[in-house]
């Protein structure tokens, strides 16, 4: 490493990190590249993955593996992210200041270690009301990721169609035949979307349930391709459809909301589905767009109550309750501490130094790398 060159050339030099510094994340991490998954094990340099501010920035260096104490910062939401003790997090915090002379709560983003964030509150508690049962208030949160630009990606199925099938399409298991249900209010609206791509065939109505259904024509091959010819609790989204550009993901996520969903009239959204994976997929459509998804259980089914900026319905009856909720950050639950883990830390390109990680959880990067770099090149003359 740095200090072994610098040795070798006989020179006077102040050590600013020493050997086993550099902030990690466990090794088994996921990252985001434009085509999908990768750990922080096989991320490579060059290789280019998803930034904080939801574009993507290259890895410019990576460190050797450490063995370190990590932790486990739990959100909200139920996301997690495995960091070592001297990791830096991005975390915003509640701060007494003054605004125009008043003292007032003030909201601070700042970048500090695992270490440093032990020492600070997490909850403070507080007179339990009707707005606050609890009776405490969250001192620390993540902020949320941008919603996340992945390039347009050429596929099969238009996004929103295969949004509807995965909500309340009945897909046949042997060759693919799928019909869409929908509530006679809203059949008109749908079928005039789904025109636009694909065939429709026959259409039925049910008095007793009030249902509609019907038919698309020659979509069959391309749902058994995908593997979607399941039951209904195994249903899932194909991966490849997660990584579409931020119009494709809205699109898809419309399809689920606009029949599996439901928005209350104060704007509470949430998705229900009796598929784990699905419920999962879901969340994480939510997360890539910059908002907040909670899973939780309703009898038999799954449960994800969605906070998000962006409109996720096409159905007029639906779209119109929707407001915006305005979250751009996710508290922090608990800081627990955990097992000691192979990590590794990385250095990326963008101007705040931050990347998602996890389950789109934003954090920062290494400042091993940035430190050593002008060193390197002030004792050396090259990097």
């Amino acid at each position: 490493i740095l200090v072994d060159q610098l040795l070798t050339h006989h020179r006077k030099f102040v050590a600013e990190m020493f050997r086993g510094s550099a902030k990690a994340l466990d090794i088994d991490t996921r990252l985001f590249t434009d085509s999908g998954y990768k750990t922080v094990k096989d991320i490579i340099i060059g290789d280019k993955i998803v930034g904080g501010d939801g574009k993507l920035c290259t890895v410019l260096n990576k460190s050797e593996l450490f063995n370190k104490q990590m932790y486990r910062i739990f959100l909200e939401d139920g996301r997690h992210l495995n960091v070592s003790h001297d990791h830096i997090n991005v975390v915003v915090r509640r701060c007494a200041g003054y605004v125009n002379g008043k003292r007032t709560t003030v909201y601070k983003t700042v970048n500090i270690t695992t270490s440093e964030l032990l020492k600070l509150k997490v909850k403070t508690t507080r007179t339990k009301t009707n707005k606050n049962p609890k009776g405490s208030e969250s001192m620390l949160w993540v902020p949320n990721v941008e919603p996340v630009e992945y390039s347009n990606k050429d596929f099969d199925i238009e996004p929103y169609i295969l949004g509807l099938a995965l909500g309340d399409g009945n897909i046949n298991k042997n060759n693919g035949f799928l019909k869409i249900s929908s509530h006679k209010d809203d059949i008109d609206e749908i079928m005039s979307y789904v025109d636009r791509f694909e065939n429709i065939g026959t259409v039925s109505f049910d008095k007793r349930t009030g249902c509609c259904t019907f038919s698309i024509l020659g979509i069959g091959k391309r749902l058994l391709s995908l593997g979607l010819n399941v039951h209904g609790d195994n249903k899932f989204i194909p991966e490849k459809y997660k990584f579409g550009s931020v119009y494709q993901r809205i699109e898809l996520l419309r399809g689920l909301m606009d029949t599996d969903g439901t928005i209350s009239l104060n704007s509470s959204i949430s998705f229900c589905s009796n598929s784990v994976s699905l419920a999962n997929d879901v969340a994480e459509i939510v997360r890539s767009l910059g908002g907040i998804a909670t899973i939780g259980r309703t009898g038999k089914a799954y449960r994800v109550q969605v906070r998000l900026n962006i409109n996720p319905f096409k159905l007029k009856r639906k779209a119109d309750k929707f407001r915006p909720v305005f979250k751009t950050k996710v508290s922090i639950r608990s800081i627990d501490k955990i097992s000691e883990v192979f990590s590794q830390c990385l250095y990326v390109d963008n101007d705040s130094h931050t990347f998602v990680a996890g389950d789109y959880v934003v954090t920062h990067n290494t400042t091993t790398m940035s430190h050593k770099m002008p060193l390197y090149a002030a004792m050396l003359g090259r990097l």
